[in-house]
């Protein structure tokens, strides 16, 4: 990827997704570990990277926005959890978490398939209390602020310079 290629927005977008994914993980995981304990939960790594994959990648995408990006994630959570409590760690329990989610993605007008993920894992961790859903609410909202700060300062006064 020339130099002039990264000066356009879809340059940029592509190039900022490969550094993106891998920063914020290790950023999360670096205050997970400061914060709450000794690990990150390894199994919510993949549907955070998806989340920072989808951003960076598709800076200008109509699924972007809050709905999406804070509001399905700490859903999901909080979902799983919910499921969990109530249904244990069963099919019934996954099936009912998902389908919630994916209602929940309609009627708010949101798009962030990860959410799914993250409400199944809620029920594979065992997730209880509020702990896991604050743990999510907080990757994404640092997440989100990243990604505003970087689409402002930087991506959008690119010229778009092609299809995106």
């Amino acid at each position: 990827m020339g130099l002039q290629r990264l000066l356009t927005r879809q340059g940029c977008a592509k190039a900022s997704a490969l550094v993106a994914v891998p920063a914020l993980l290790a950023v999360i995981d670096w205050l997970t570990r400061r914060l709450h304990s000794n690990v990150t939960e390894f199994l919510l790594v993949p549907p955070l990277a998806v989340v920072i994959f989808l951003l960076f990648s598709q800076p200008d995408a109509g699924f972007i926005n809050a709905r999406s990006i804070i509001v399905l994630p700490v859903l999901g959570a909080a979902v799983g959890e919910a499921c969990y409590a109530y249904f244990g760690l069963t099919p019934w329990g996954v099936g009912v978490a998902t389908l919630v989610i994916l209602l929940a993605q309609d009627a708010i007008r949101g798009y962030m398939p990860p959410s799914l993920a993250i409400a199944v894992l809620a029920m594979l961790l065992k997730a209880r209390g509020i702990g896991y859903t604050a743990g999510v609410g907080l990757a994404v909202l640092l997440i989100g602020a990243v990604f505003v700060a970087w689409r402002t300062l930087l991506w959008s006064r690119l010229p778009a310079g092609g299809k995106h």
